[in-house]
């Protein structure tokens, strides 16, 4: 990419960031956050339809390390332990690093989770595919339930419930 595309996109995304800690996504305009970026509205609109678009490509460009991650160290039945260990470790992460373009944690955790419905692998049987979505869907709410942190037992139980739903 050109490094001047680079440094545009840059000014933009830092220019939203400083916008959003005052306002919410909706009190955000392109004409205010085109002043703040120093650019004019048509390099604004070269890259992106309006504000919600940029927020989602940013969204996309935050959770994208997540995405290669699923993508890289695809799932497995057995390996249901550590998917939940990293993946809390990942939205924390993600989040926190990214507060400015989540609406809150809720939101990141969705996100997460619908990269992660995308990423299961081809290579499991419909039953498997089935069972690690049950169990995807139920470790979603278990940690949005939770405030996205999960003690020793309750990590526990969510393990043990695992094991009861991948038994044969």
């Amino acid at each position: 990419m050109d490094k001047r595309v680079i440094k545009t996109k840059k000014a933009i995304k830092d220019a939203f960031v400083t916008l959003r800690q005052d306002k919410p996504i909706e009190k955000i305009y392109v004409e205010n956050l085109c002043r703040e970026a120093l650019i004019n509205k048509s390099t604004f609109y070269r890259y992106y339809t309006d504000i919600y678009d940029l927020v989602e490509q940013l969204q996309e460009e935050a959770l994208e390390p997540i995405r290669q991650f699923l993508l890289e160290n695809p799932v497995k039945e057995e390996d249901m332990e550590t998917f939940i260990d990293d993946i809390e470790v990942a939205i924390t992460q993600v989040y926190s690093a990214n507060k400015p373009l989540f609406s809150n944690q809720d939101e990141t955790l969705e996100k997460t989770f619908q990269l992660y419905q995308e990423t299961i692998s081809e290579n499991v049987s419909e039953e498997a595919r089935l069972r690690l979505s049950f169990a995807v869907g139920g470790a979603y709410t278990i940690l949005k339930n939770n405030q996205y942190t999960l003690n020793k037992d309750q990590k526990d139980t969510l393990y043990a419930l695992f094991k009861r739903i991948f038994a044969d």
